[in-house]
């Protein structure tokens, strides 16, 4: 089976109860990181920048969808799934339903489709955010390729992803903190291989799914080794935000066109 077909399954096995594992899973921590994206969005705002049309790459169940469309002229959400892409709407149109705010959705378009082919032309975004989708690329330089052609030139994207807390052992001196961050490391690999695995099979039936889950974070490359990958596809990484001790990443990109 390709890694394509492989996600289309997967996420389609467990896109009713993903929101909900996902709370489950990380304590609820997840909504700190996503918040921390977001607020570097709105800063940006602050200095001067606008988005006129934003792009939820990868948006899954929609968790980013309202706060962006907030800072956006026209939201574009994209993701492989169709089952995802149904929950995400129905999220977007219950929030504006509560507001009493329809005319909104009128500029917040979704799209069926993959990364490694977008159906946008060159140039188009000024704003493309990736939240725990990147891993699930089943050609990641050919996605990264396609963000760089659709992100305009003064364009920015934000990729939200997990990391290896290893990685992070370089920022300290001394042993004592050096050896924190391998239990780190150690405790990390062992909840995502072992414990999630068993919180997971509590709540639902699909472990095998939320087994590649955890696989694809212990695998994905982060920090300097991710940096690099990105760079050679045209997305320069102005700032990494390393949180939880390289838990989670946040990458900050730029473009050169």
């Amino acid at each position: 089976m390709s890694k394509k077909t492989e996600v289309i399954n997967i996420f389609s096995k467990v896109a009713n109860k993903y929101d909900f594992i996902n709370n489950v899973i990380s304590f609820g921590v997840h909504k700190l990181w996503e918040k921390k994206l977001l607020s570097k969005i709105s800063l940006n705002i602050t200095k001067g920048n606008s988005y006129q049309n934003a792009l939820d790459l990868c948006t899954g169940t929609g968790a980013l969808l309202y706060k962006l469309s907030l800072v956006s002229k026209n939201l574009y959400a994209l993701d492989i799934s169709n089952e995802m892409l149904d929950i995400a709407k129905k999220r977007l149109n219950k929030i504006y339903d509560d507001i009493n705010d329809k005319n909104k959705l009128e500029n917040i378009k979704f799209y069926q489709g993959e990364a490694e082919n977008l159906p946008f032309k060159d140039n188009f975004f000024d704003l493309i955010v990736v939240s725990y989708g990147v891993r699930n690329f089943y050609d990641l330089n050919k996605g990264l390729q396609e963000i760089y052609r659709c992100l305009s030139k003064n364009g920015i994207a934000y990729i939200l992803e997990f990391g290896k807390p290893i990685l992070v052992t370089k920022l300290y001196k001394k042993s004592f903190s050096r050896y924190l961050c391998k239990l780190w490391q150690k405790l990390f690999i062992f909840y995502f291989s072992k414990i999630m695995p068993l919180i997971v099979r509590i709540f639902s039936k699909d472990t095998n799914s939320y087994r590649y889950l955890s696989k694809s974070a212990l695998s994905f490359p982060s920090d300097e080794e991710f940096v690099k990958i990105l760079s050679q596809n045209g997305l320069h990484c102005s700032k990494c935000d390393a949180m939880l001790g390289g838990f989670v990443y946040l990458y900050t990109c730029n473009i050169d066109k």
